[in-house]
């Protein structure tokens, strides 16, 4: 079958997205008031801003089409990865500049540091979406036009020991979940973290040198690529309720520690491994999901500053739940992204240093022993020194976009391009093939960015690079003794 992908919708795309390219550079040089367009007194020298948020808007619309149309899915790899910049970094900006009231008429502190830079930031954030798009249209074109071929699904019958790789993962899966589930419960009885009597700030502020204290904080990430690799095949509802119950579990346990972060991102592992191996969900129910997880977050976020554990699903009377907080919460991440701007302006860029830390972090548990050789800040601990006005305790976060810039300035965009590349070669290759090992090998990097986009590349690299490592193990044990390059088949037609 050829991919659904219409020539005129493609078209169009590579229009608007070219256009996006183009006003770029002028949005840079750009540096108007903020406060006065708060104020209603600047809204005109704002119109070329509030053009390319609205261009951006329709690129997002007219790419979720074309490529929910090639993967007949609301939740491929690709589209996931494009959310997740969007997300964290052009939801509160696109409320703010095309809506601004409510909500989003309050900013937060967002742009107390560096307003200069407000108009370059943003267009450097667009530039990273563009540029991950571009990798990602690059990849489809590359898998499945140039590289597909009149091979047909017989010629390709288990070449890459899908089947085998499935079952192995599938029970690596497991096992991991409940290891993860055991150390979370150690971690629990042994440091007293989920007690109503205790503060979610206090978890921050009280840390531990515990072997159970670095041990959870180390691995609490790869519950996410077990819950990816416990369901990575169609089974049956026995296994499928297995899986289901695991990670419910997970996610329970996980909000008592007040935590919303982890349970997100556990819950986006799951609800993508449904759609693609159990059913495919409606882009109403998706919603609906949406919809509940900002509920959620809300409830949680209220309760947990006056105590965890069980307190965190209770609801203070006369408090009014807010669906849009989180979407103006997460978008506030592109206050990162000025700041970050507004003091690489007075030194020298790191021309990779931070994400060189990142890599020789690897081995869990190990960040002490590296710190005491390689004397680099991580890009958010750079970042509260440079403020030096927040409390113990609280933090900004971080963005990987801002950290982007932080190494490279503006060229730092073309690493998103590298990136939906990466996503796309083996999202589409997955598409073509069927191959699971290239399937988790695009989801664990859009399930993980889902969350990591607002971090340094500190928070996720390390789970996966040892993710990658794990895969390409498990991967060569399924070929056996007949390794065969998954690429060099063609195919035509899509395995879910």
């Amino acid at each position: 079958m050829r991919p659904r992908g219409s020539v005129f919708l493609s078209t169009i795309l590579l229009t608007v997205l070219a256009s996006t390219f183009l006003l770029s550079p002028f949005l840079i040089t750009q540096s108007n008031d903020v406060f006065a367009f708060m104020a209603g007194q600047a809204e005109n020298e704002f119109f070329l801003l509030r053009a390319y948020l609205c261009l951006h808007v329709l690129l997002f619309v007219l790419f979720c089409v074309w490529v929910s149309r090639i993967s007949r899915t609301y939740l491929s790899a690709p589209l996931l990865l494009i959310v997740s910049i969007l997300l964290w970094h052009f939801s509160f900006t696109v409320g703010f500049f095309l809506y601004g009231e409510g909500l989003f008429g309050f900013t937060g502190g967002v742009f107390d540091i560096g307003p200069e830079q407000i108009q370059a930031s943003i267009a450097f954030s667009g530039l990273c979406i563009s540029c991950a798009i571009s990798g990602i249209v690059y990849s489809f074109h590359y898998r499945l036009t140039l590289r597909s071929g009149p091979r047909t699904r017989k010629h390709l019958k288990d070449l890459d020991g899908s089947e085998r790789f499935s079952k192995i993962v599938e029970r690596v899966g497991l096992l991991g979940l409940g290891l993860s589930a055991l150390i979370l419960i150690a971690y629990q009885l042994i440091e007293g973290r989920a007690r109503s009597d205790v503060g979610y700030m206090d978890l921050y502020i009280q840390t531990s040198g515990s072997f159970i204290y670095r041990l959870f904080h180390s691995t609490q990430f790869f519950a996410v690529i077990f819950a990816l690799m416990a369901w990575s095949r169609k089974g049956n509802w026995r296994e499928a309720w297995t899986v289901a119950l695991a990670v419910l579990a997970l996610v329970g346990l996980h909000f008592l520690n007040g935590n919303r972060s982890l349970p997100f991102i556990i819950l986006v592992a799951f609800v993508v491994c449904y759609d693609n191996f159990v059913s495919r969900l409606s882009f109403l129910k998706l919603s609906g999901i949406g919809i509940a997880l900002s509920a959620v977050s809300w409830i949680v976020s209220q309760a947990r500053g006056s105590g965890v554990g069980l307190h965190v699903f209770s609801v203070s009377e006369g408090q009014e739940l807010n669906l849009l907080h989180f979407f103006w919460e997460a978008g506030r991440t592109q206050g990162t992204v000025i700041m970050t701007m507004h003091f690489v302006a007075q030194e020298a860029y790191r021309w990779g240093a931070s994400f060189l830390q990142s890599t020789l972090e690897t081995i869990p548990m190990t960040s002490n022993v590296i710190r005491s050789y390689v004397h680099i800040d991580r890009p958010s601990e750079w970042l509260l020194a440079k403020v030096a006005t927040v409390n113990e305790g609280q933090g900004f976060g971080y963005s990987l976009v801002a950290e982007a810039f932080l190494n490279f300035g503006y060229l730092g965009c073309l690493l998103f391009f590298f990136l939906g590349a990466f996503v796309g070669r083996n999202y589409f290759g997955f598409l073509r093939t069927g191959s699971r090992y290239m399937y988790l090998m695009a989801t664990s990097v859009a399930v993980m960015l889902s969350l990591h986009m607002r971090n340094d590349s500190g928070s996720s690299l390390r789970t996966l690079i040892i993710s990658f490592m794990m895969f390409a193990v498990l991967h060569r044990m399924s070929l056996g003794e007949r390794p065969k390059r998954i690429s060099d088949a063609g195919e035509n037609s899509f395995s879910h």
